[in-house]
């Protein structure tokens, strides 16, 4: 739980002046459909009500190709955040690298499945990519449950 207090803590310091445009465009991966950054401070839960915590963020726990991420969507499951597992990175210096797996993981699963990403955002913080913001063509709220852990 402290980790999660001290992450928010870091999270807060980044104001949205503070995201180093340049140095995000280039560490986002480059098969999405990439538009913008997206300040993760003030992302929050509102549109997001299927397993985000105000806190900690997307909070639902899933598992496939060796890695361990966790999720949030909106009602009806066609906008999704994804982020790393705090117990594999806990500071801003690994968090990049971790997300931009987690999101070819993930972009290549739901392929699998043929739902396609209609576009994705990276979720930043002081020139660290926290997560993604990702826009799919179908629901997917039942496929990524089905990789659902207890944590």
């Amino acid at each position: 739980m402290l980790k999660s207090y001290v992450f928010i803590m870091v999270l807060l310091v980044g104001t949205a002046g503070c995201v180093n445009k340049q140095a995000i465009s280039y560490a986002a991966v480059s098969e999405a459909k990439y538009t913008k950054a997206i300040n993760a401070v003030s992302l929050g839960c509102g549109e997001l009500p299927r397993h985000c915590d105000t806190w900690q963020g997307a909070n639902q726990y899933i598992t496939f190709n060796n890695a361990v991420m966790r999720f949030a969507t909106n009602d009806n499951g066609r906008i999704i955040i994804i982020m790393h597992d705090y117990n594999e990175c806990d500071v801003l210096d690994c968090m990049t690298p971790i997300n931009n797996r987690n999101f070819r993981n993930i972009k290549d699963y739901l392929r699998g499945e043929n739902i396609e990403i209609i576009q994705a955002n990276p979720l930043a913080t002081l020139n660290s990519i926290v997560g993604y913001q990702l826009t799919l063509d179908s629901d997917v709220y039942s496929v990524l449950m089905q990789l659902a852990i207890n944590k």
